[in-house]
């Protein structure tokens, strides 16, 4: 459906509220500058006005304090003061006052806190108001300023009579007191002068406000929130006291920084709090301006701001009407001849004339309108080309489509005739395809399965180490150690090995999982331990003949020349290295065939490590090498064999003396992770080539390099490891060292945690 308005009102409306906009954001920028223009003056005049009625508040104290100073130390006052003579000090007092004629208090004290003079004359002795404070001076030594709240009582014992009339009746009194302690020679207190100035009704403060700033910033004094100094008039019938919200505030120990309401006025208000010598709120300063301050130049501002924009309102009608006149008639020209080109006249032609812009689009116009016109032709003409060719590529790809067919069904054949189990998933590891292998292996249905996520088939068969392998499965192929997994399975053992395929769609990898029952390879591996068993049996018994003979022969023999005993030795030597290989050989396959019980039961792994390292004591103080055990004694305890573990402890141990550098240092430690317990063996040694990693625990893999005239092993010691770790449901694992050497890492299970071992176990 068109539209009602044509392009002459279009672009009135559109630069009318272009312009007007316009204005407006300059309208609201102006007023939000102007609003924080006053309210950044009014904050910096706030902290200003604040700034000095503190300095005034504390000036006096500053003053009295100087100035008993210079009289008290002076050795006259001190003769008077030890003389006890109250005349003297009367008069004293009566200098004091005529100096620093705002003070309404003078009271003298003697060393046990009783008063011996007073401004007011009073001769009696009761002790002064403040008692703790006046302890706290004798204790520290030093003058205290601080404001207080006193009882009216109170204070009017110590102030002339005329300065308590003047203050309202049973009403507590907001005093600023100077406590100057009184010395002997040897520094020691021996009575105070105590000086005072109530700060109700006090003319002073707010005479200095005034006197600096003018009438336009208030100044107040609050005592518990309700004013006692100001420069305020109270008007009748309203309230003096601080908004609760603002003394709540102050009470919380904060100042107060906002818009509040004095003597019925709005007012921006910034206050402190004053507290008392023991921290306690008792009141505040405050300065406040009126919110109206400002409101004469805002309100011209405003009004400035507005007659400005009614006279734009009227330049900027014209204007659009003008602008949109002047370009209204090219563009509905254009816009007839874009109709046309759109029907499929491409004879249309729109004049060359106008301002330069328009002039140059109708020439552009034009020759657009002719070349279409000439490509309309050969469109035309390629048409019936392009139709001959579709059909063409429908026919390839229906042949193509069939060839697809067969290749699809040749591959599924291959796949249902492959003995071994088959699964394939795609790049979200949904299962695509399963071959009848795979359907016998698991006792599962293809057709249930097809389409279900792989962790599904994990979940109905209990493979639970399956899916975890699948899960480690990335976009980077399976590492060697990963790709395969053997676990039991409806009596049966079943190899599952991950190979990740790559997709040429969008890059995708799924999986192709293979199955294989290698239940008969387990019975060929025990066989196999079992007849290395025999045979090593066999041999032990002549190794052990011939390493006696040659004992016997060594000893005995005194008549050997040096060369046939070094060749005896030799023998010996390789006979017993012989016999250890042996004996390590019988060990592993009897270990492997289930011929050798362990003992598991609760133990502490800290006493397997503290025997372990006493078997390798000797072996490291040969080559100076330290051994850190960081393993504490108040670890959790494990389910374990005791003497299997320090055999796997030792043998650890043992390979992290042989391969260290002399002066080196060896360092155990424990880690729970869980439900298992970790050791670590860490040493300096050279680091294990990452291609002989993977070989590591397997049998007769030696860690030295002959070659190299390094110091090898059996090959046996970490086989044998590993073998007593599996039997103990834990792990034995190698890992390079951060800054070099090689850790070597053992887990077990924590006592009470795992399921499946059982307290004093015979395995």
């Amino acid at each position: 459906m068109k539209s009602g308005l044509t392009i002459k009102s279009r672009l009135f409306f559109t630069i009318t509220a272009i312009l007007a906009v316009s204005y407006g954001i300059l309208f609201s920028l102006s007023v939000l500058t102007l609003q924080r223009f006053i309210d950044d003056q009014t904050e910096k005049d706030l902290q200003y006005s604040l700034k000095f009625a503190k300095n005034q508040f504390s000036a006096r104290q500053e003053l009295v304090v100087e100035a008993l100073k210079l009289s008290t130390v002076t050795p006259s006052f001190r003769e008077i003061f030890q003389k006890n003579d109250h005349a003297e000090l009367r008069n004293a007092i009566y200098l004091w006052a005529g100096s620093l004629d705002f003070l309404e208090m003078l009271t003298v004290l003697d060393s046990r806190q009783n008063v011996i003079a007073r401004i007011n004359g009073r001769t009696d002795h009761n002790p002064f108001l403040q008692t703790e404070l006046i302890t706290t001076v004798f204790d520290r030594k030093q003058p205290i300023i601080t404001t207080e709240i006193v009882s009216h009582e109170q204070y009017c014992l110590e102030v002339k009579n005329g300065v308590c009339q003047s203050l309202s009746d049973n009403r507590d009194v907001m005093v600023q007191l100077i406590v100057l302690p009184l010395k002997n020679d040897s520094g020691d207190v021996i009575g105070a002068v105590v000086a005072g100035d109530d700060v109700n009704k006090d003319p002073h403060l707010p005479y200095q406000q005034q006197k600096v700033f003018g009438k336009t910033v208030e100044m107040l004094v609050t005592q518990m929130g309700e004013q006692i100094a100001s420069t305020m008039t109270e008007s009748a019938g309203i309230s003096s006291i601080l908004e609760n919200r603002v003394l709540q505030a102050l009470k919380s120990g904060y100042s107060f920084s906002g818009k509040t309401v004095l003597n019925g006025r709005q007012y921006e208000m910034i206050a402190e709090p004053i507290h008392n010598h023991k921290g306690e709120f008792i009141g505040s300063i405050a300065v406040a301006l009126g919110v109206d301050r400002f409101s004469g130049p805002r309100n011209e501002n405003y009004t400035n701001l507005i007659i400005c924009g009614l006279l734009s309102l009227g330049l900027i009608f014209i204007l659009a009407y003008f602008t949109a006149r002047q370009f209204a008639a090219p563009m509905k020209r254009i816009s007839d001849a874009v109709n046309a080109l759109e029907e499929g006249d491409f004879s249309i032609k729109v004049p060359e004339s106008g301002i330069t812009e328009f002039k140059s689009l109708g020439e552009a116009f034009n020759k657009m309108a002719e070349t279409l016109s000439e490509r309309d032709l050969m469109i035309t003409a390629q048409n019936s080309e392009l139709v001959a060719l579709n059909e063409e590529l429908k026919k390839r790809a229906i042949e193509r489509f069939g060839e697809l067919e067969s290749e699809t069904a040749l591959q599924k054949s291959m796949l249902a005739s492959i003995a071994d189990g088959m699964i394939v998933t795609d790049g979200r590891r949904i299962i695509i395809e399963i071959n009848p292998a795979a359907e016998k292996l698991l006792g599962i249905s293809a057709a249930e399965m097809t389409g279900a996520p792989i962790a599904k088939i994990c979940r109905e068969c209990g493979l639970d180490e399956l899916d975890r392998l699948v899960s480690k499965s990335t976009t980077r192929s399976i590492s060697d150690k990963e790709a395969g997994i053997t676990v039991k399975h409806n009596r049966r053992s079943l190899r599952f090995t991950v190979t990740v395929l790559s997709y040429k769609k969008d890059g995708e990898k799924g999986l192709l999982m293979g199955v294989r029952d290698v239940t008969t390879d387990g019975e060929l591996d025990r066989l196999k331990s079992g007849f290395i068993a025999k045979i090593s049996h066999e041999l032990k018994t002549p190794l052990t003949s011939m390493q006696g003979s040659l004992q016997y022969i060594l000893k005995k023999g005194k008549w050997l020349t040096g060369v046939e005993r070094e060749m005896l030795s030799v023998c010996l030597r390789n006979t017993e290295r012989l016999t250890s290989l042996v004996a390590g050989i019988i060990e592993l396959s009897r270990i492997e065939a289930g011929q050798i019980s362990f003992l598991l039961r609760p133990l502490q792994i800290g006493e397997v490590v503290l025997y372990a390292l006493e078997e390798i004591k000797g072996a490291a103080l040969i080559k100076n090498i330290s051994v850190v055990n960081d393993v504490p004694m108040d670890l959790p305890k494990v389910i374990g064999d005791y003497g299997r573990l320090i055999q796997v402890m030792s043998n650890l141990l043992s390979n992290a003396v042989k391969f260290s550098p002399e002066n080196s240092v060896i360092t155990l430690s424990a880690a729970t992770e869980d439900s298992i317990l970790g050791i670590s063996v860490a040493d300096d040694g050279k680091g294990i080539p990452e291609e002989d990693r993977g070989a590591l625990f397997s049998t007769f893999q030696q860690m030295g390099r002959p070659e190299d005239g390094e110091f090898c092993g059996s090959g046996l010691g970490l086989a044998i490891s590993r073998e007593i770790m599996e039997i103990h449901g834990g792990t034995i694992s190698y890992t390079p060292g951060t800054a070099g050497g090689n850790v070597f890492i053992i887990k077990v299970p924590i006592y009470g945690e795992v399921d499946g071992i059982q307290q004093n176990t015979d395995c």
